[in-house]
């Protein structure tokens, strides 16, 4: 027979975890990674197809993570967001 591997411990720092309530139930669009809340959204690129990004949120207890998480997502709608790593405005910036 084989023998089986011994695995060691996952080393879960760097991933994005689900963030559970209370009673052990899923926050929907809220994620955890090295102890920090961020805010998953999605947004549209320029070529039309959405792809969800993590937002940092700035809070380190669950209850105030879950209203800044519907504050951002009311920001997002009334496009007053500015989002990590995107350009606000067109191609008025653009040399070309």
């Amino acid at each position: 027979m084989k023998a089986a591997k011994k695995m060691g411990p996952i080393h879960r720092a760097s991933i994005f975890q689900p963030v559970t309530d209370s009673r052990k139930r899923k926050v929907r669009g809220l994620r955890q990674r090295n102890g920090r809340y961020y805010a998953q959204l999605r947004i549209k690129l320029p070529s039309g197809l959405s792809k969800a990004i993590p937002v940092p949120l700035e809070v380190t207890r669950l209850d105030a993570a879950i209203v800044e998480l519907e504050a951002t997502r009311t920001k997002k709608q009334g496009k007053d967001l500015h989002l990590p790593g995107h350009r606000i405005g067109g191609t008025s910036h653009c040399i070309f």
